[in-house]
């Protein structure tokens, strides 16, 4: 039966059916037909004991996408009408960890003394302003805390990718994770890391593991908390776990950005598989047109075109679209000697309501400025003017304006 999620990823285009090989390998733990094996090359232990044969797609050609390095699967040429072109194409970033006999010795050859320096500050500072915990739910979780945590975790990439314009692939096929995830935790194909402000989670990272890998397929990060940089202390947490369970892959997966260039010491590039039935021309020449136009796309990339094209298409795409209306509260924020008001002109509030949700940003930001801690500071609203507050620390005083 084709899963839910399968469909999302397996489109017709150009007479072929598109296989997501990472996400049908971690996710739903099967391999193609057409695969006599699968190895993991960086123990060269099989993984077919693991895995279950997908049912057969269609005659002509499927293409399958996105195979890692470290994934072997190997193409079944003792079974008659297969034949195959492979193709490099999209680029993915791993943080290999043999070699390195601690976490620290990783750092160092990733960072300079200046960035883990504040690396090591951003951690202090978090664990200074609030009662911090980091919990890896693997091998166990109760189905309504894990619940609770998928509903907080798909809140979190709303709101992420609200905010940076974007959209976000997975939560398209949101109700696919959720489903099949709980089982998988409790079977160690999966886990989830989760870093608390108490009792709040406010950065969740979804893993997939499969013996000596871990992939990190999905991640964010409550952005009312931007300020104490979320998302590298939620990597360096996950790499330490890694090093203290003998884990060699760390995969930040596909997609060149800045933070996985800074974390990862391996780029690679993915496999990709077109797979044609024969006897046929047909199938050969539409499998050479595929892996040609491959070719160009990966050409595209290495020289930055693809981003050109991008960007005009883009560009031609928002002049038909109304102007975007400005997201997420503003504010102008003054320190201050001393309260001007008298106390009985102040009403203290409660940032823990959600009606005071926006004014949670500043209020962190004050305290990672400050460096004290959630319990110290009172917030204060002006009576006579609903959009003034004012932040009282141990020793510092800011007056927030919200700007409506």
């Amino acid at each position: 039966m084709v899963c839910q999620g399968t469909l999302m990823y397996n489109r017709m285009r150009f007479f072929t059916i598109k296989n997501d090989f990472t996400f049908d390998f971690f996710t739903r733990r099967i391999r193609y037909p057409y695969y006599s094996g699968l190895y993991n090359t960086t123990n060269q232990q099989d993984c077919d004991t693991c895995l279950s044969v997908a049912p057969a797609t269609m005659p002509g050609i499927d293409v399958v996408n996105l195979i890692p390095p470290y994934l072997n699967p190997e193409i079944d040429n003792g079974r008659p009408g297969y034949r195959h072109y492979k193709v490099h194409y999209e680029t993915g970033f791993l943080a290999r960890l043999d070699g390195y006999p601690s976490l620290k010795a990783y750092l160092k050859s990733r960072f300079g003394s200046k960035s883990s320096s504040r690396l090591r500050s951003s951690i202090r500072r978090l664990e200074t302003c609030f009662p911090v915990r980091y919990t890896w739910y693997y091998g166990h979780i109760g189905e309504e805390e894990y619940r609770g945590l998928m509903r907080q975790f798909r809140e979190m990439l709303q709101r992420r990718f609200l905010q940076r314009g974007d959209s976000n692939k997975a939560l398209d096929i949101w109700e696919y994770y959720e489903t099949t995830a709980f089982r998988m935790i409790l079977e160690k194909k999966a886990s989830l890391f989760v870093i608390y402000d108490d009792q709040k989670p406010i950065d969740i990272c979804l893993n997939y593991h499969h013996q000596n890998i871990m992939i990190n397929y999905i991640r964010s990060f409550d952005i009312d908390y931007a300020k104490f940089r979320p998302g590298y202390i939620d990597i360096y947490k996950q790499l330490e776990w890694c090093f203290a369970n003998n884990y060699l892959v760390f995969d930040l997966s596909y997609g060149d950005m800045a933070y996985k260039r800074r974390w990862c010491n391996t780029e690679y590039r993915f496999d990709h598989h077109i797979i044609y039935r024969t006897p046929g021309l047909s199938n050969q020449v539409k499998a050479q047109a595929i892996r040609a136009v491959l070719w160009l796309k990966q050409q595209l990339k290495n020289y930055g075109l693809d981003e050109h094209l991008r960007r005009a298409t883009a560009f031609v795409k928002d002049r038909k679209r109304p102007a975007p209306a400005e997201t997420g509260p503003r504010f102008e924020v003054e320190e201050m000697a001393q309260n001007p008001h008298p106390r009985d002109a102040l009403r203290e509030i409660d940032l823990s309501m959600e009606s005071y949700r926006f004014l949670r940003k500043p209020a962190y930001e004050f305290l990672y400025l400050y460096s004290c801690t959630a319990a110290d500071i009172r917030i204060c609203q002006l009576k006579a003017a609903e959009n003034i507050y004012y932040i009282h620390g141990r020793d510092k005083i800011v007056k927030v304006v919200h700007l409506q």
